[in-house]
């Protein structure tokens, strides 16, 4: 019985783990999926400010250094 249930808590630990991990990914997720919200939202009011070109470069290099887009 005692191995039954030594069993079971080290099956429950590796189950723990995943959903661990699994939780930490999806958090990642959500912060990445909102960085990029704000990022659209950005280019969006400076399209509809009808701002000069220069905020467009600036928010353009910004998206490169952080990956979003590659020239």
């Amino acid at each position: 019985m005692t191995e039954n249930l030594e069993e079971k808590y080290k099956y429950m630990c590796k189950m723990v783990e995943q959903l661990s991990t699994t939780l930490g990914r999806a958090e990642n997720l959500i912060a990445e999926n909102k960085d990029l919200k704000d990022y659209i939202d950005n280019i969006c009011g400076i399209i509809d400010a009808e701002m000069p070109l220069r905020y467009q470069d600036e928010w353009l290099e910004k998206c490169i250094k952080r990956g979003f887009y590659k020239q």
